[in-house]
C-alpha cells in the first residue's frame, strides 16, 4: 500500500506541474452513511499527514489489508 501511495503521489505532482491555475488549498466535509469525513488538500509543497480514524484488523477482498489505509495516505503526502 504504501509503495501505491508514493506512486499516486507522485502522479498527482507530475499532473499538476509548476505552472498549474490552482488554488493552493482547499477543504471538504462530506457526509457518508454513519460518518462525517473531511479531508484538506493543501498543495504547498510541504508533505503532512493526518489520519484520524480507527481501521479494523480486516482483509479484503483479494487481500487488502484494511489497517494499512493509513500508511496509503501519509506515503501519499510524502
Amino acid at each position: 500500500m504504501e509503495d501505491v501511495g508514493l506512486a499516486l503521489g507522485d502522479a498527482l505532482r507530475v499532473a499538476l506541474g509548476q505552472d498549474a491555475p490552482i488554488a493552493r488549498f482547499g477543504e471538504a466535509h462530506v457526509p457518508l452513511d454513519e460518518t462525517l469525513s473531511r479531508a484538506v488538500v493543501d498543495l504547498s509543497g510541504r508533505p503532512y499527514c493526518v489520519f484520524e480514524a480507527e481501521m479494523p484488523s480486516v482483509i479484503l477482498g483479494n487481500g487488502y489489508q484494511v489497517e494499512m489505509t493509513r500508511e496509503f495516505f501519509v506515503a501519499f503526502a510524502m
